[in-house]
């Protein structure tokens, strides 16, 4: 699958990700077919996608190649921290926070769906 194929998807689930909640970069290459990298770079290339700062390493930890693309913002920990997300005194994600690749894709479903 093309970047362009899959990209609108990682943009969309991210917008759902609910208060609280983080997910990985294997997780969401799982939901949309990709690789973890390939996730990363896009997500890397600042587009602004919404939540970006929530895609962590599988072991919750951020990446070491993370930036945001305005270098005026908080500290990625406490961004974290503002959006729900508990961190251990080591910065590394609860892991009961995190969302799997079956639960990115209950996001996407439509409304009428979700809730049938």
């Amino acid at each position: 699958m093309q970047e362009h194929e899959w990209s609108e998807q990682v943009e969309e689930v991210l917008n759902r990700l609910p208060e609280g909640t983080w997910t990985s970069y294997g997780e969401l290459a799982e939901l949309v077919g990709t690789g973890p990298r390939q996730v990363a770079r896009f997500l890397a290339q600042g587009y602004g996608v919404a939540n970006a700062f929530r895609v962590l390493r599988s072991n919750g930890t951020v990446s070491d190649g993370f930036r945001w693309s305005n270098p005026t913002y908080p500290d990625v920990h406490d961004a974290l921290r503002c959006a729900g997300i508990r961190l251990s005194t080591n910065r590394v994600a609860d892991s009961a926070q995190r969302l799997d690749a079956e639960e990115l894709r209950e996001l996407l479903k439509p409304d009428f769906e979700a809730h049938s």
